[in-house]
């Protein structure tokens, strides 16, 4: 056990032994239940909830702020909080998303090997990664690719705008001189715009550049 890992757990297994000896902060006390998370009153307001398995814990301080830990301890995959009158940081969540591929002229009908996507939503901040495998792309497709369907819509703020970074992909059409994929995701939308790079800019990324059997895996972060 790392060093960091090994005080972590000390602190740990320290803070629940004061609460069950009924020595948490505030005037409330602590109880350590037998089968689940310790419970502790902090100022007289609302019970703090810890729990060490797979639950989410839920904590009210001063009866102002609301903290909540994501399942995946040990480890505490996330922390999220909420003032009082919904502003802060606000829920945590995580989920997956079934990622397509379009264009913005005919679509077309793309045939997937691989369509998988998860993300992560802390607050507003959303991170959305996806894996698109093609096997084909039949009817004719024209214009501008597209990937669709991101689990949250961008906020409509003026230059708010998401980014992605495309970690791997295969495309058939791009000139020699490109320098890579990038992706853009405009304010009120779902989708993602691809670019690639030159030694002067980007230009947005045709369905004949991308090809019928294109590999896109990457992860955007956004703004809902």
């Amino acid at each position: 056990m790392s060093r960091k890992r090994f005080f972590a757990v000390a602190a740990l297994l320290c803070f629940l032994g004061q609460s069950a000896a009924g020595q948490s902060q505030g005037s409330s006390g602590g109880t350590v239940p037998a089968n689940g998370p310790a419970n502790i009153n902090v100022n007289n307001n609302a019970a703090t909830n810890i729990n060490t398995g797979t639950s989410t814990a839920n904590v009210t301080l001063g009866g102002a702020s609301n903290a909540v830990i994501l399942p995946g301890v040990p480890g505490f995959s996330a922390l999220c909080l909420t003032a009082a009158g919904g502003t802060g940081i606000g829920n945590c969540a995580v989920g997956t998303w079934t990622p397509t591929v379009t264009t913005d002229g005919t679509a077309g009908t793309p045939a997937y090997t691989t369509q998988v996507g998860s993300w992560d939503n802390l607050g507003r901040f959303i991170r959305a990664s996806f894996t698109i495998v093609l096997s084909g792309w039949t009817g004719t497709p024209t214009g501008n690719i597209l990937i669709a369907g991101l689990p949250f819509t961008s906020a409509n703020n003026a230059n708010d705008n998401g980014g992605c970074t495309i970690t791997k992909y295969t495309v058939t059409g791009l000139a020699a001189s490109n320098v890579g994929i990038t992706g853009f995701i405009p304010i009120n939308s779902t989708q993602i715009q691809l670019f690639s790079g030159g030694n002067t800019g980007t230009t947005q990324i045709t369905q004949a550049q991308a090809g019928s059997t294109a590999t896109l895996i990457g992860v955007c972060q956004y703004h809902s």
